[in-house]
């Protein structure tokens, strides 16, 4: 017998700190990356392999887009300058499909990059990046 599954965009959330993000981007609108290789292998001479296992949490990058209208552009703005000034900007990221068992976990996450800014015709999108340590679950749905 088949299963079917469903997914919705309106089902994945995005925490930063308190607050959900709002304001998605038409296409895709987050993107996880992580910085390194997990495990990395170097085969000698004589064909042995040999692994380093990272045991840490490592480093990922999200990507956050907005449309330009969002009014979260404002609130990432204000929280990327208090970062500068070095009045806070570091909380807890999750990004979680609550249709599936898919979630990223970001136990300190801070703004690294600004959008690029770009105005035309229509409505555009602004892509904020994030940066910390991530727990990756792929989960399916």
């Amino acid at each position: 017998m088949s299963t079917v599954k469903e997914y919705s965009s309106d089902d994945v959330v995005i925490a930063w700190g308190p607050h959900i993000i709002s304001g998605k981007g038409a296409g895709d609108f987050v993107k996880v990356s992580m910085a390194d290789d997990r495990i990395k292998s170097v085969q000698g001479a004589d064909g042995e392999i040999g692994l380093s296992v990272q045991r840490h949490m490592p480093l990922a990058t999200c990507e956050v887009t907005l449309l330009q209208t969002s009014s979260w552009n404002a609130v990432l703005s204000a929280e990327m300058e208090k970062a500068r000034v070095g009045l806070g900007g570091i909380m807890p990221m999750t990004i979680k499909d609550l249709r599936g068992a898919t979630f990223y976990l970001f136990d300190k996450a801070w703004l690294k990059k600004s959008p690029d800014g770009t105005f035309g015709k229509e409505v555009k999108e602004r892509t904020w990046t994030f940066e910390g340590p991530c727990q990756q679950v792929e989960g399916g749905n």
